[in-house]
């Protein structure tokens, strides 16, 4: 693992080390001996804390755990938490007036609550118009062309099957 770090050419060990082990969130590299390839390319060199580092672009450690610590200043920052799915408000999709098409036999409802009384059973392709929404996946509707019947559908199953579609017509609201 690399780290590239900005010092000022006067620069001693120490210093880089205290800057290195700041950065990665580990003490533990102030412990350990900083090292310089040979320029005869026969190995390396130790420096010396107190030892200027000059113009040296690559200096080396070893016996020490580069990977930064989280919260450290070399640690990739935290990733926000994911943002949940948005969820879709009926009133966007199905907006008051608009005529609807049940896609399969569903019940009508009295009330908004699954446990409210049965109205009737509505057919697959059933025509109704949007009057209300309701929590969840709850809508009122009227059913066509019988005006004077409302009740509540539900729009969608847990599954997230489509129990009702949209339709081109509009209907007086």
């Amino acid at each position: 693992r690399c780290h590239s770090l900005s010092v000022p050419p006067e620069a001693t060990a120490i210093e880089i080390k205290e800057q290195l082990a700041e950065g990665l969130g580990r003490p533990e590299v102030l412990e350990k001996k900083l090292l310089r390839r040979n320029g005869d390319s026969s190995g390396y060199s130790s420096l010396a804390d107190d030892e200027v580092c000059g113009n040296k672009r690559q200096l080396f450690i070893m016996g020490v755990d580069l990977e930064p610590l989280p919260g450290s200043p070399f640690a990739a920052p935290a990733k926000p938490p994911p943002t949940p799915p948005r969820k879709t408000d009926l009133a966007d999709v199905f907006p008051i007036g608009l005529v609807l098409r049940t896609t399969r036999s569903t019940l009508l409802r009295e009330g908004e609550e699954l446990t409210s009384e049965k109205l009737q059973d509505v057919e697959k392709g059933q025509r109704c118009v949007v009057r209300g929404h309701g929590a969840g996946k709850r809508v009122k509707v009227e059913l066509l062309p019988e005006l004077g019947v409302v009740g509540w559908l539900t729009a969608a199953t847990k599954a997230g099957e489509a129990l009702v579609q949209r339709t081109t017509e509009e209907w007086p609201t």
